[in-house]
């Protein structure tokens, strides 16, 4: 067997829509405003609506900065995978919450909304939201 490497070795951009997917993996990090951050790996479980971009199987990643004025982001994914919101009131380190979080949301399937933006003069996809399977 014989293989020819391509010209262009990156996928293309998954194509906005939505998409059944399964929640597989998580990073704690920081962002580049250097606020704690939670990365979420997603596994895509359904084709999307260009027959010739396979997106079956294929990874997406949501980057979620950790800080008050973003923890909706946090609780929309929470929300989609348990039916309720982040518990309000309660005071968590942002270790414990991360914690929290991943351990309710780890291999639970969702319904994403996805999105092509351009960076730094590449195409990515990014999140929109979320949503549970109904």
């Amino acid at each position: 067997m014989r293989i020819v490497i391509p010209n262009e070795l990156t996928l293309p951009p998954i194509p906005a829509g939505a998409y059944r997917a399964r929640i597989t993996g998580h990073k704690y990090k920081t962002s580049a405003a250097g606020n704690p951050m939670l990365q979420l790996e997603l596994t895509l479980l359904t084709q999307g609506p260009v027959p010739e971009i396979k997106t079956i199987n294929r990874k997406i990643v949501d980057m979620m900065p950790i800080t008050e004025e973003t923890l909706w982001r946090v609780n929309q994914a929470y929300k989609a995978c348990t039916g309720i919101d982040l518990p309000a009131g309660q005071d968590f380190s942002v270790e414990e919450l991360i914690n929290f979080v991943v351990s309710n949301v780890i291999n639970k399937e969702v319904v994403i909304a996805t999105d092509v933006e351009q960076y730094q003069g590449q195409a990515r996809n990014k999140i929109k939201g979320y949503n549970p399977i109904v």
